[in-house]
């Protein structure tokens, strides 16, 4: 059980950014093999 609980942790510290990465990735949406923006950030 420990172990889930520090999986658990390590998730909700690194939530706020995953879920800003995401919400950069999708606020301007590029065509397939068009991905340069994408591409650059990531």
């Amino acid at each position: 059980m420990s172990s889930n609980s520090a999986l658990d942790q390590r998730i909700e510290q690194y939530l706020p950014e995953f879920i800003a990465i995401r919400e950069h990735i999708h606020s301007e949406p590029e065509l397939s093999f068009q991905e340069f923006q994408t591409a650059e950030f990531i």
